[in-house]
């Protein structure tokens, strides 16, 4: 079994499906380490968000781990780039990389499926 790193932060899951990522849209802070955990329903996906510097497998029935700390706000789309059927090309995520607010904000957030 592979060693799996230490969660960076708080753990932000992600499932990949034919053909799309749940949930379709994330919110992280910049400054803010937190950990993607990235699993798949079916086939095997990829995982790139070439701003952020994350590329990552993604295989049925396991977990991949990605530890990221954002350096740089704006919005980003994750794309599948393993090829993984029809809708491929459709396999979008969007990740909203914010400056740090408030605590009752981060709150907020949480229970809206968003980083603080």
């Amino acid at each position: 079994m592979p060693i799996q790193p230490e969660p960076a932060g708080p753990v932000v899951k992600i499932t990949a499906s034919q053909f799309h990522f749940t949930p379709n849209r994330i919110t992280l802070l910049k400054g803010q380490a937190v950990t993607l955990e990235l699993t798949s329903d079916d086939v095997t996906h990829g995982f790139m968000i070439r701003q952020l510097k994350i590329d990552a497998d993604i295989k049925p029935g396991k977990l991949t781990h990605i530890n990221v700390t954002p350096d740089v706000t704006g919005t980003f789309k994750a794309i599948c780039d393993h090829y993984c059927g029809f809708g491929h090309g459709d396999m979008r995520m969007t990740i909203v990389v914010q400056e740090p607010r408030s605590q009752s904000a981060s709150a907020e957030n949480l229970r809206n499926n968003e980083l603080p």
